[in-house]
Protein backbone atom coordinates (compact mmCIF):
# COMPACT_ATOMS: atom_id res chain seq x y z
CA UNK A 1 0.00 0.00 0.00
CA UNK A 2 3.22 2.16 1.14
CA UNK A 3 4.80 1.52 -2.56
CA UNK A 4 1.34 2.10 -4.54
CA UNK A 5 0.96 5.98 -2.57
CA UNK A 6 4.19 6.92 -3.16
CA UNK A 7 3.96 6.12 -6.75
CA UNK A 8 0.94 8.03 -7.18
CA UNK A 9 2.11 11.05 -5.19
CA UNK A 10 5.82 10.95 -4.26
CA UNK A 11 7.84 10.20 -1.71
CA UNK A 12 6.97 10.07 1.87
CA UNK A 13 10.26 9.84 4.00
CA UNK A 14 8.62 10.16 7.12
CA UNK A 15 6.80 6.80 6.70
CA UNK A 16 9.90 4.71 6.83
CA UNK A 17 10.94 6.19 9.92
CA UNK A 18 10.00 3.61 12.10
CA UNK A 19 10.31 6.59 15.14
CA UNK A 20 8.15 8.84 13.26
CA UNK A 21 5.89 6.54 13.20
CA UNK A 22 5.68 4.94 16.68
CA UNK A 23 5.38 8.55 17.78
CA UNK A 24 2.27 9.47 15.55
CA UNK A 25 0.26 5.99 16.33
CA UNK A 26 0.85 7.34 20.32
CA UNK A 27 -0.11 10.36 19.71
CA UNK A 28 -3.24 9.39 17.68
CA UNK A 29 -4.18 6.25 21.09
CA UNK A 30 -3.92 9.51 23.35
CA UNK A 31 -6.45 11.83 20.94
CA UNK A 32 -8.60 9.13 20.61
CA UNK A 33 -9.65 9.06 24.38
CA UNK A 34 -10.45 12.35 24.92
CA UNK A 35 -14.19 13.06 25.19
CA UNK A 36 -15.37 15.08 22.35
CA UNK A 37 -16.93 13.52 18.74
CA UNK A 38 -14.94 15.14 16.08
CA UNK A 39 -11.36 13.23 16.84
CA UNK A 40 -12.12 11.33 13.87
CA UNK A 41 -11.99 14.64 11.82
CA UNK A 42 -9.10 15.46 13.35
CA UNK A 43 -7.33 12.91 13.16
CA UNK A 44 -7.68 12.72 9.60
CA UNK A 45 -6.74 16.16 9.20
CA UNK A 46 -3.75 16.17 10.64
CA UNK A 47 -1.98 13.04 8.82
CA UNK A 48 -3.13 14.43 5.54
CA UNK A 49 -1.11 17.41 6.26
CA UNK A 50 1.72 15.19 7.71
CA UNK A 51 1.34 13.21 4.34
CA UNK A 52 1.67 16.80 2.18
CA UNK A 53 3.94 18.84 4.63
CA UNK A 54 6.05 16.60 6.44
CA UNK A 55 6.01 14.58 9.81
CA UNK A 56 7.96 18.08 11.16
CA UNK A 57 5.16 19.98 9.77
CA UNK A 58 2.40 18.76 12.83
CA UNK A 59 5.31 17.40 15.50
CA UNK A 60 6.35 20.93 15.76
CA UNK A 61 1.98 22.17 16.19
CA UNK A 62 1.96 24.83 13.19
CA UNK A 63 -1.13 24.48 11.75
CA UNK A 64 -4.14 24.82 14.11
CA UNK A 65 -5.79 21.26 13.72
CA UNK A 66 -1.78 20.15 14.93
CA UNK A 67 -1.95 22.32 17.77
CA UNK A 68 -5.04 21.12 18.96
CA UNK A 69 -4.52 17.58 18.10
CA UNK A 70 -1.40 17.82 20.34
CA UNK A 71 -3.07 19.53 23.55
CA UNK A 72 -5.55 16.99 23.73
CA UNK A 73 -2.94 14.20 23.38
CA UNK A 74 -1.07 15.92 26.17
CA UNK A 75 -3.71 16.15 28.17
CA UNK A 76 -4.84 12.40 27.94
CA UNK A 77 -1.22 11.34 28.09
CA UNK A 78 -1.09 13.33 31.32
CA UNK A 79 -4.07 11.74 32.83
CA UNK A 80 -2.66 8.61 32.08
CA UNK A 81 0.53 9.25 33.99
CA UNK A 82 -1.53 10.60 36.91
CA UNK A 83 -3.29 7.09 37.14
CA UNK A 84 -0.20 5.17 37.07
CA UNK A 85 0.88 7.38 39.89
CA UNK A 86 -2.27 8.26 41.91
CA UNK A 87 -4.47 5.16 41.71
CA UNK A 88 -4.89 3.16 44.76
CA UNK A 89 -6.53 -0.35 44.92
CA UNK A 90 -8.38 -2.44 47.70
CA UNK A 91 -7.56 -5.87 48.37
CA UNK A 92 -10.28 -8.42 48.07
CA UNK A 93 -10.34 -11.83 48.53
CA UNK A 94 -13.27 -13.95 47.69
CA UNK A 95 -13.15 -17.81 48.20
CA UNK A 96 -10.12 -18.43 45.69
CA UNK A 97 -10.05 -15.24 44.13
CA UNK A 98 -7.38 -12.54 44.72
CA UNK A 99 -8.85 -9.45 43.63
CA UNK A 100 -7.05 -5.38 43.80
CA UNK A 101 -10.29 -2.76 42.81
CA UNK A 102 -9.25 1.05 42.27
CA UNK A 103 -11.19 3.81 40.55
CA UNK A 104 -10.23 6.10 37.59
CA UNK A 105 -12.38 9.19 37.47
CA UNK A 106 -11.73 10.92 34.80
CA UNK A 107 -13.49 11.68 31.41
CA UNK A 108 -10.59 10.50 29.42
CA UNK A 109 -11.19 6.91 28.28
CA UNK A 110 -7.90 5.49 30.04
CA UNK A 111 -8.69 2.82 32.33
CA UNK A 112 -8.07 -0.16 29.72
CA UNK A 113 -4.35 1.55 29.35
CA UNK A 114 -3.39 2.26 32.73
CA UNK A 115 -4.52 -1.77 34.26
CA UNK A 116 -2.39 -3.16 32.19
CA UNK A 117 0.48 -1.48 34.03
CA UNK A 118 -0.80 -2.76 37.34
CA UNK A 119 -1.86 -6.40 35.71
CA UNK A 120 1.97 -6.83 35.20
CA UNK A 121 2.70 -6.08 38.64
CA UNK A 122 0.72 -7.81 40.17
CA UNK A 123 0.15 -11.20 37.87
CA UNK A 124 -1.11 -12.97 41.07
CA UNK A 125 -4.09 -10.74 40.84
CA UNK A 126 -7.46 -9.92 39.26
CA UNK A 127 -7.45 -6.14 38.73
CA UNK A 128 -10.26 -4.20 38.46
CA UNK A 129 -10.76 -0.63 37.55
CA UNK A 130 -13.39 1.44 38.10
CA UNK A 131 -14.22 4.19 35.58
CA UNK A 132 -17.15 6.85 34.30
CA UNK A 133 -17.49 3.94 31.56
CA UNK A 134 -17.96 1.30 33.36
CA UNK A 135 -15.12 -1.18 35.11
CA UNK A 136 -12.26 -2.35 33.05
CA UNK A 137 -10.66 -6.16 34.29
CA UNK A 138 -7.77 -8.09 33.60
CA UNK A 139 -8.24 -12.02 34.74
CA UNK A 140 -6.22 -14.60 34.29
CA UNK A 141 -4.20 -12.19 31.40
CA UNK A 142 -7.71 -11.30 29.39
CA UNK A 143 -9.31 -7.61 29.64
CA UNK A 144 -12.85 -7.21 29.68
CA UNK A 145 -15.66 -4.47 30.45
CA UNK A 146 -18.14 -5.41 32.95
CA UNK A 147 -20.41 -3.19 35.28
CA UNK A 148 -19.29 -1.65 37.77
CA UNK A 149 -21.97 -2.29 40.10
CA UNK A 150 -20.73 -5.57 41.73
CA UNK A 151 -17.46 -3.88 42.50
CA UNK A 152 -18.60 -0.09 44.04
CA UNK A 153 -18.88 -1.76 47.57
CA UNK A 154 -15.71 -2.33 48.18
CA UNK A 155 -14.22 0.74 47.55
CA UNK A 156 -17.02 1.99 50.14
CA UNK A 157 -15.68 -0.24 52.60
CA UNK A 158 -12.04 0.59 51.96
CA UNK A 159 -10.77 1.00 56.15
CA UNK A 160 -7.28 3.05 54.58
CA UNK A 161 -9.36 5.58 53.44
CA UNK A 162 -11.39 5.94 56.54
CA UNK A 163 -8.31 5.84 58.78
CA UNK A 164 -6.44 8.39 56.15
CA UNK A 165 -9.37 10.72 56.65
CA UNK A 166 -9.56 10.64 60.61
CA UNK A 167 -5.85 11.21 60.38
CA UNK A 168 -6.01 13.97 58.13
CA UNK A 169 -8.92 15.51 60.29
CA UNK A 170 -6.59 15.37 63.40
CA UNK A 171 -3.79 17.29 61.62
CA UNK A 172 -6.69 19.85 59.66
CA UNK A 173 -6.54 23.80 60.47
CA UNK A 174 -9.21 25.56 59.47
CA UNK A 175 -6.53 28.93 59.18
CA UNK A 176 -4.27 26.77 57.11
CA UNK A 177 -6.60 25.69 54.55
CA UNK A 178 -5.09 26.98 50.88
CA UNK A 179 -6.75 25.41 47.81
CA UNK A 180 -4.24 27.15 45.58
CA UNK A 181 -1.20 25.20 47.23
CA UNK A 182 -3.11 22.21 47.14
CA UNK A 183 -3.61 22.49 42.99
CA UNK A 184 0.45 22.87 43.00
CA UNK A 185 0.64 19.43 44.57
CA UNK A 186 -1.81 17.57 42.63
CA UNK A 187 -4.40 19.48 39.98
CA UNK A 188 -7.76 19.81 40.78
CA UNK A 189 -9.31 17.38 38.66
CA UNK A 190 -7.31 14.56 40.22
CA UNK A 191 -8.85 15.47 43.70
CA UNK A 192 -11.29 12.65 43.45
CA UNK A 193 -8.56 10.21 43.32
CA UNK A 194 -7.07 11.37 46.71
CA UNK A 195 -8.70 10.59 50.36
CA UNK A 196 -8.26 14.34 51.54
CA UNK A 197 -8.59 15.55 47.73
CA UNK A 198 -12.57 14.03 48.50
CA UNK A 199 -13.04 16.79 50.88
CA UNK A 200 -10.85 19.53 50.78
CA UNK A 201 -13.17 21.31 48.34
CA UNK A 202 -16.27 20.72 49.92
CA UNK A 203 -17.05 23.97 52.40
CA UNK A 204 -19.06 21.40 54.90
CA UNK A 205 -16.67 19.01 55.20
CA UNK A 206 -14.03 21.50 55.93
CA UNK A 207 -16.08 23.42 58.47
CA UNK A 208 -16.72 19.83 60.37
CA UNK A 209 -13.23 19.17 60.34
CA UNK A 210 -12.06 22.33 62.24
CA UNK A 211 -14.48 21.38 64.68
CA UNK A 212 -12.46 20.55 67.64
CA UNK A 213 -13.89 17.29 69.98
CA UNK A 214 -14.39 19.04 73.36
Amino acid sequence: MLARYEQAFGPVPWLHCERDLEDLASEVLFVFRFPVQDNLSLVTQVIGQALDRGFAYIANRVSREAKVFGERAHQVRLAWGKALGLMRFVRVERGAEKLLVGKCPVPYRIADLAIWHFARRFPDYQIVILAPEGAAVVRKGRFCWELSTPYEGFLKNDRFDLWWQTFYKSQYIPERRNRTLAMHGVPKKYWAWVTEGQAIDDPRVMEEWGKRDS
